[in-house]
């Protein structure tokens, strides 16, 4: 068990994290680079970046599809820019790109227990996760993914739960008294994701639910005003969507008469990149507060906006650096991963439960 001065110890490391943000913008590889333009990968097949003495490995991809507009590449960029987040303790980076095969996925798996790295961040897909568990979890290195698949007797824990935003907007919106919404989404692989996702949790409050393709604005506010005329008359239209899709689609409702006055509400993804002139609405946010301090920083650094994943992934490598330094002899177990006090970041306070699973507060913010 935690000691009361050891716990505290291990809470302090890494709220040090958001108070050293500024740090980060330097580069133990010889200065961080623009990203964006060139119409290549952003994240490099293999990479190693730093020499500290905490090594952490990660296996990302360029994600150009997100639900917050973000610079394609942001996972690995935030990885990169964490590595000197950390006065003193810098933080040696493994990098291979991930591809979906899973002949590089083995190999990704030998490469990073062969690094020394203890800790691994893998992308939001669970089987992936699941698998590098299974191949890491017998060399004593743990598994951290950007979603929500946890098991910490493999040795996997889940970073980012969308199930939770999904559930805390589908409160939100009946507490609002929104009896049926119009969920927008494209064709998008994390867009659909969401829609499904909060399609489900919006129908478990009690919501009625309709799907509107929003890959045309036009369309779909067509297919809306379809639905009104049909009897589905939503109080709100949910995007699983970037901001862009929604001013498209926002601009294309304006212009119809019997679509006026409907909420916006948007989605997690939004909150590193706060849309404007959508009309009334709001969207779910993780820590304001640290997000807006991160956002600043990797804009600084790359030029771009990143993804709210790319800050999660940024709170991961700084764990990946401070908990060695509090407990040496197995950092990322069950204990010290699910300790009581948890943790804080530029996401936020957050806390892996008994399930291996983050919990982060969600809150709301409205649309100006």
């Amino acid at each position: 068990m935690w000691g009361p001065e050891r716990t505290s110890l291990l809470r302090r490391a890494f709220v040090l994290a958001p108070v050293l943000l500024a740090l980060a913008a330097c580069s133990t590889s010889g200065g961080l680079f623009k990203a964006g333009g060139s119409g290549k990968a952003v994240t490099p097949t293999s990479e190693n970046v730093g020499t500290g003495s905490s090594a952490v490995a990660i296996l990302a991809a360029d994600e150009a599809h997100n639900l917050s507009d973000g610079t394609a590449g942001s996972t690995y960029l935030a990885a990169r820019l964490a590595t000197t987040a950390l006065s003193g303790t810098p933080i040696r980076l493994l990098v291979r790109r991930y591809d979906g095969k899973s002949g590089s996925l083995q190999k990704a798996a030998t490469e990073s227990a062969q690094s020394g790295a203890k800790l691994v961040i893998a992308p939001a897909d669970d089987a992936t996760a699941r698998a590098l568990a299974n191949a890491l979890a017998p060399r004593g290195v743990s598994v951290v993914s950007l979603g929500q698949s946890g098991d910490p007797a493999n040795r996997l824990f889940g970073a980012f739960a969308r199930r939770d935003e999904v559930t805390f907007s589908a409160a939100e919106m009946k507490r609002r008294g929104y009896g049926a919404v119009a969920i927008v989404q494209t064709t998008d692989a994390a867009s659909a994701a969401y829609a499904n996702d909060i399609g489900e949790a919006a129908a478990r409050a009690g919501l009625k639910v309709q799907f509107v393709d929003g890959g045309n604005a036009a369309a779909a506010a067509a297919q809306l005003q379809s639905q009104a005329a049909m009897g589905f008359e939503p109080r709100a239209i949910v995007f699983a969507t970037g901001p862009a899709v929604a001013a498209g689609v926002m601009a294309a409702v304006r212009a119809v008469p019997d679509l006026q006055g409907i909420a916006v509400v948007g989605n997690g993804g939004w909150a590193v990149a706060p849309p404007a002139g959508l009309g009334k609405g709001w969207y779910p946010s993780l820590s304001r507060q640290g997000l807006a301090g991160f956002v600043e920083k990797f804009t600084a650094a790359y030029g771009q906006r990143p993804t709210v994943e790319a800050a999660v992934a940024y709170d991961l490598v700084v764990l990946g650096g401070a908990l060695p330094q509090v407990a040496p002899d197995d950092p990322f177990g069950t204990t010290t991963m699910t300790n009581a006090q948890g943790f804080a970041g530029v996401t936020g306070n957050f806390r892996f439960d008994a399930g291996g699973v983050a919990r982060r507060a969600f809150s709301v913010v409205e649309l100006k």
